[in-house]
């Protein structure tokens, strides 16, 4: 059995042991896939004062991270 120990600044009868675990797994996965969007798809480096190019950038990043996450998962 594996112990974790959390450190948060809400108080136990708010949170449990358990969604507090849960709330870390979450967090932990939107932090990867932040660091996948920043370093892999280069979101960092858009480059344009106009809107529509720059949603249209982030969409097609958004894309490829999730493709990519979903083959990792299927390998």
């Amino acid at each position: 059995m594996v112990t974790s120990y959390f450190r948060t600044n809400l108080s136990r009868d708010r949170l449990g042991p358990k969604q507090c675990g849960l709330l870390y797994r979450l967090r932990w996965q939107i932090e990867l896939l932040n660091k996948v969007c920043k370093s892999d798809n280069g979101m960092s480096t858009v480059n344009s004062e106009k809107p529509h190019i720059i949603i249209e950038f982030l969409i097609l990043s958004l894309l490829k991270a999730l493709f990519k996450t979903i083959m990792a998962h299927l390998t």
